[in-house]
């Protein structure tokens, strides 16, 4: 989301005027690079699909961690709802298997 989406669940996203010019702003992070200089394994994920193989292939190794960047054009107010969606359908299923 380029950067400082993070700031987008704190209260102060609700004022624009202090929000846009002091916290939206991207970042120019090479992931691949940083992931390099600690030897850490890294990979770019361009489509969900991509994530996902990825993402199941690293939960079946034991090699420690991994890096997994994956870009996303979401604007910051719908990744803040597309995360309360998420975490109400985990909920949703944590409470389900709980009461099975």
């Amino acid at each position: 989301n380029g950067g400082a989406g993070i700031f987008s669940f704190l209260p102060i996203a609700r004022h624009s005027s202090v929000m846009d010019p002091c916290f939206k702003e991207p970042h120019a992070t090479n992931f691949a690079a940083a992931c390099q200089a600690f030897a850490v394994p890294y990979v770019l994920c361009e489509t969900a699909e991509a994530f996902q193989s990825e993402y199941m292939q690293r939960q079946n190794r034991s090699a420690g961690a991994c890096v997994i960047e994956v870009r996303v054009e979401l604007s910051h107010e719908s990744n803040v709802a597309l995360h309360k969606a998420l975490g109400h359908a985990v909920a949703i299923r944590i409470q389900e298997e709980m009461l099975s």
